[in-house]
């Protein structure tokens, strides 16, 4: 800040020691820079203008559409990153992106009980955001490459049931209709390993007969 301040001051100076009240008009504005609405340029680009060309697709990965569940995470990590304003009573920009930052935003995801591995996922994407300010030229800033400012991972316990128990499962009689659908569900899930967001919405296109056969056909 004191260097800012040395700056304006020499500015300031041509010559000849500036006015006072010019000098006073290039410290407010220096001081208000982030509350004076006249000074705002609403075409500049802003880390949460860039996360939302992310949530709406406009921004894609080699030119392909992203999943459903990957924009589900960036929209959590946007939510966690406006919590976190509001925690800290800042305004996050791409140049509030460091390594002071990471300490902080981590240590608030942990307070909100939030695993490890979601934790890493958050830090993972915001790693992707400011990787293309980058490639965009937003940006020079480059502490989210800081090897401290690192996706933290822990292994995970997956609880499975074996071939008998799943056909345990299937020929158990359920007491409702839904529960008899909800557990055909489960069984197609486990036998095809798709996942939740996959299997729940197979639909009659997706069933193919190759060969007298019939297969579930899905990207």
């Amino acid at each position: 800040m004191l260097s800012s301040l040395k700056a304006i001051c020499e500015k300031a100076i041509i010559g000849i020691p500036p006015a006072p009240l010019v000098l006073t008009k290039m410290l407010d504005d220096y001081i208000n820079q982030n509350h004076n609405d006249a000074s705002v340029d609403e075409n500049k680009p802003t880390l949460f203008k860039l996360i939302n060309r992310f949530i709406d697709g406009e921004i894609k990965n080699r030119g392909k559409e992203k999943s459903i569940n990957t924009i589900k995470t960036y929209i959590t990590c946007k939510n966690h990153l406006e919590e976190f304003q509001i925690a800290e009573n800042i305004k996050l920009d791409f140049e509030d992106i460091t390594l002071d930052f990471y300490y902080k935003y981590v240590s608030f995801l942990k307070s909100k009980n939030i695993m490890v591995n979601a934790i890493g996922k958050d830090i993972s994407i915001i790693k992707v955001f400011m990787g293309e300010a980058i490639d965009l030229q937003y940006i020079t800033n480059m502490q989210f490459k800081h090897k401290k400012f690192c996706v933290t991972r822990e292994d995970e316990e997956n609880i499975f049931l074996n071939e008998t128990e799943l056909h345990q499962l299937y020929d158990c009689k359920m007491p409702s209709i839904i529960m008899e659908e909800q557990r055909d569900l489960f069984i197609i899930g486990a036998w095809t390993g798709l996942r939740l967001s996959d299997y729940k919405n197979i639909k009659l296109e997706n069933m193919v007969k190759i060969d007298g056969d019939l297969f579930i056909k899905m990207i």
